[in-house]
């Protein structure tokens, strides 16, 4: 029997608040992470009392809700950490001081990833609260080093994997409901059925002359583009899409392949487009003798659609730098997820809740341009999703990890009622 608990906009506002004021930075150690778990647990006391609580060396959190049976669990990840505030003095308001202005709550984590962690949290406390038993176990897997691709869900995953979990699905933040692609008239509800690879590397070189090597290295690679091209994942979710394109554009998906050169200028346009037709590489830091002193080193990201391969772009760097003397250290290196499918049970749970919390609104299942935890449960689980259930517009999205990160306060209610939903899936 299912259960509709009531949801207050003003206690998710302060649950919420007090968690952005806690400053969970990717890094901060394991006594941040072990501060934040009791504040967890003074707001929700229902759960942690009936949850099996598991801490990770890291400052990660496993929490197993005990159901009437354990032979279709359900999975819900999410991260504890955020980034880093580099720029605290163009914030218009304390990025840890969490603010509501003009119906929208500011702070460092309000979009990522802590208005997801909290509703889903809430929601499960006023359903136990409310005389709930889970039909089956539900896992909450809380990393504490998502933003610095760290190894604690993957530990986590490993356990689940030793004790032999197989999940019935897991849910993970990813898309929103949002217009991401810069031919949408629309928004959706974006939900990620897979994600693109990231690699991660470092070059050094010992060399005397080592920053001028480095220098003609980085020229070399600023020249490296691979071709940009329209992969099937992503085709199939275009066709999907063609109810919220214009006429123009809906017919450009229609005639695929044949359409690709323009369909892609098209797509090309906006950051999400280039991100999931081409593989992109761009240098973030440089240390070292013109940087203070020390060896010098660039260090470098690259984000891999699907079609495209990590192990095929490390090739090609290898070859630009091979006679360089330089050194490559990987980082970190995921090729683009297994996709998960759009239809079966797990699959219609979820596009149930969308259809029943945003009336109206398309759910579009397809790869993701971002990264999450939730690919770490691929050895144990073929149903993985990435759905965060908030509005955001452009403008929203683009200030996730960036200056005045928010969050919409109406939508933190809708959110709650959604996970109370999924957790009774």
């Amino acid at each position: 029997m299912s259960v509709a608990p009531s949801f207050e906009q003003d206690m998710l506002v302060s649950h919420l608040s007090r968690a952005i004021a806690h400053a969970t930075v990717s890094g901060s150690g394991a006594d941040v992470f072990s501060g934040f778990h009791q504040l967890l647990s003074q707001l929700f006391p229902a759960l942690f009392s009936a949850c099996q609580k598991r801490v990770m060396p890291e400052g990660a959190l496993l929490l197993k809700l005990p159901g009437e049976s354990a032979v279709r669990p359900l999975v819900f990840c999410a991260h504890m950490d955020v980034v880093a505030v580099h720029n605290r003095a163009h914030w218009r308001f304390d990025p840890f001081a969490a603010t509501v202005e003009n119906g929208y709550l500011y702070g460092r984590g309000a979009a990522d990833m802590k208005s997801h962690l909290i509703c889903l949290l809430y929601a499960a406390e006023q359903l136990l609260q409310n005389g709930w038993v889970p039909k089956n176990d539900i896992w909450f897997a809380l990393s504490c080093d998502e933003e610095v691709r760290g190894g604690s869900m993957q530990r986590m995953a490993h356990i689940l994997q030793t004790e032999g979990v197989q999940p019935a699905f897991v849910l993970d933040e990813g898309g929103f409901v949002s217009a991401p692609f810069s031919i949408q008239q629309q928004p959706a509800a974006m939900v990620g059925t897979g994600e693109n690879g990231i690699l991660l590397f470092t070059l050094t070189c010992d060399d005397e002359n080592g920053m001028e090597k480095l220098t003609r290295a980085a020229a070399r690679l600023s020249r490296l583009s691979p071709r940009p091209r329209v992969p099937e994942p992503l085709k199939h979710l275009l066709g999907n899409m063609t109810p919220l394109l214009g006429r123009g554009d809906a017919l450009l998906v229609k005639q695929l392949p044949l359409s690709a050169p323009l369909l892609l200028r098209r797509l090309r346009k906006g950051g999400v487009g280039r991100a999931m037709t081409q593989t992109r590489l761009w240098m973030k830091s440089m240390h070292g003798e013109r940087q203070g002193g020390g060896r010098p080193a660039l260090c470098y990201q690259a984000s891999i659609p699907h079609g495209d391969s990590a192990e095929v772009l490390l090739m090609k760097i290898h070859r630009r730098i091979r006679r360089l003397n330089i050194r490559l250290h990987i980082d970190h290196c995921d090729e683009p997820s297994r996709l998960s499918p759009d239809r079966g049970e797990a699959y219609d749970a979820l596009e149930t809740a969308i259809r029943v919390h945003f009336p109206g609104l398309l759910a579009l299942p397809g790869p993701i341009a971002g990264g999450t935890d939730a690919r770490r449960f691929e050895g144990i689980c073929r149903n993985i999703y990435r759905f965060s259930p908030f509005q955001m517009s452009m403008e929203d999205l683009s200030r996730i990890h960036q200056t005045d990160e928010r969050v919409r306060v109406e939508d933190l209610q809708a959110a709650a009622s959604f996970f109370s939903q999924m957790l009774q899936a």
